[in-house]
């Protein structure tokens, strides 16, 4: 059994205006041919658990490996680069000679310049190269927007069935599912249906109602209807504003066609009736996160919803620094993205003030904030340590997840009540305590640490803390998703347009 293999996994954000380049991609994942199986990082979770299952299931397989592409959540990917991964995984296919299968590890809510859907664009490409009788099966993440061309070109697609995201599983399930397949074990029919819905990002935990709901119960059509091969919900993230928008639900039967209509009508109608839950918020004003973490007993964890770094925003904003340093406390950790870091570092020195303007240098949403602190630590190309010491919610993977832990040039800066951790890429964003103690700073003296994103909490909260605050923050990642610049999103569109009766004929109600 001969399966090629390719990955290209971006999250895109169409208001972020800084555009996602190779480079970008090099400084997380970026690997061609046989160096794309060489043991991939727990990060690959798709990839990492497509190998390890289908080796079991075929021990004699040949994987026949193009080239693998992964990088944090951002603006559009650049024409260059999209047209570079084409032709990488174009030519890798035509000199593979016969396949049998190809795993296709895709994000699914990436976003391009001049292309809104790339992973259609490149299984299209693919499926070029293989003809229509070789079967390509995708995992996305759950949160990716399900197109047209996407299901028409797939021959299936699973989705993550947890957030916090379960990618090894989901590659798992690739794996099981794509050697059935190609045995004739299951003749896969899949259908779609989308929704002219979207939400904000608050509501995403699967371990709770009514996102719990929804995934439940496309669990229970693959336990309840043995025609039912797998059930996947997509509940878009809501920053793409492109035509094809919206939630999603994708079923794929073992040929039979009426029971894949059936649970795929079924699951959306479930996901409509729970629209208004979906939009539900917990979030409170940036002055009252701050106020609720100077009461805490406990640390607090503050979530910077409208600068959440997994969503494609780039970790710029200054809205809860400047809260923090107005209200002269809590002591306060805040990781803050500023890529003009790299041209001073070889400058800095441990125990110098020094006066640096900070914020919007990536998306340009925040206007600079003048700060003026003593250096704590300097990295000239810092890599938080990947000793994380939550795992992954899912007795599934019991592998430790690591995050996109390259941060560049990084200055740990402390001004006043805030150690502040001035980076020139992403990294953990303060995802993960190991942000700040790679940098030997004690988390323990702290009463508050802000974490740039809306839905992953696992490493602090699982461990250190229960105290978790929602901050309702401005920018690219924000919840008041209806005040976001729309220009290009499918309309009638809930909750843009609150009085859409029926998803089946979005027509609004008189």
């Amino acid at each position: 059994m001969r399966i090629a293999v390719a990955v290209v996994s971006h999250e895109g954000c169409t208001f972020n205006p800084t555009p996602t380049d190779l480079e970008d991609f090099g400084a997380r994942f970026l690997r061609y041919g046989d160096a794309l199986l060489d043991d991939p990082p727990a990060s690959a979770g798709f990839l990492r658990g497509f190998l390890l299952r289908i080796r079991e299931l075929v021990p004699d397989v040949e994987l026949v490996p193009t080239m693998g592409a992964r990088t944090t959540a951002g603006g559009r990917i650049n024409r260059t680069t999209l047209d570079h991964l084409r032709t990488t995984i174009v030519d890798g296919l035509a000199e593979a000679g016969r396949l049998d299968g190809m795993a296709f590890c895709l994000h699914g809510a990436s976003a391009a310049d001049g292309e809104d859907d790339p992973e259609g664009y490149l299984l299209q490409a693919a499926r070029g190269v293989l003809g229509p009788d070789v079967p390509i099966g995708v995992p996305l993440d759950h949160h990716g927007n399900i197109t047209r061309r996407m299901v028409d070109l797939a021959t299936f697609i699973v989705g993550d069935r947890f957030q916090p995201h379960d990618k090894f599983n989901t590659g798992q399930l690739l794996a099981e599912l794509l050697v059935k397949v190609i045995r004739h074990e299951v003749d896969p029919v899949m259908v779609y249906r989308k929704l002219p819905l979207i939400s904000h990002q608050e509501q995403y935990l699967t371990s709770k109602p009514p996102m719990k709901t929804w995934f439940d119960a496309a669990r229970a059509h693959e336990t309840s209807d043995s025609a039912v091969v797998s059930a996947s919900t997509f509940p878009m993230q809501p920053w793409l504003d492109v035509a094809e928008a919206g939630y999603a639900t994708v079923v794929v039967s073992d040929g039979d066609l009426d029971a894949a209509n059936a649970a795929a009508d079924d699951l959306a109608d479930l996901a409509w009736s729970l629209r208004e839950a979906f939009q539900a918020k917990d979030s409170v004003p940036p002055s009252e996160a701050v106020a609720q973490a100077a009461l805490s007993e406990e640390l607090a964890v503050i979530s910077d919803t409208g600068d959440s770094v997994g969503g494609g925003s780039g970790g710029d904003s200054t809205t809860m620094l400047e809260e923090f340093l107005r209200h002269g406390g809590p002591r306060v950790l805040i990781p803050l993205v500023h890529p003009p870091i790299a041209d001073i570092i070889g400058d800095l020195a441990v125990g110098q003030e020094l006066t640096l303007e900070v914020g919007g240098a990536v998306t340009g949403w925040w206007e600079p904030v003048e700060v003026t602190g003593i250096v704590r630590a300097v990295e000239a190309d810092y890599s938080a340590p990947d000793n994380t010491t939550a795992t992954h919610l899912s007795s599934s993977n019991p592998l430790p997840f690591q995050n996109s832990l390259l941060c560049g040039a990084t200055v740990a800066l402390e001004v006043d009540n805030v150690m502040l951790v001035v980076s020139e890429r992403s990294g953990p964003a303060g995802r993960a305590p190991n942000h700040y103690t790679g940098l030997g700073i004690d988390i323990d003296t702290y009463d508050a640490a802000v974490l740039k994103t809306a839905s992953n909490f696992q490493f602090w909260t699982q461990d250190l803390t229960t105290n978790l605050v929602r901050a309702n923050t401005p920018g690219p990642t924000q919840s008041d998703i209806v005040e976001l610049p729309w220009t290009n999103i499918p309309r009638p569109m809930y909750p843009l347009d609150p009085g859409l009766a029926d998803w089946r004929h979005p027509q609004p109600a008189p």
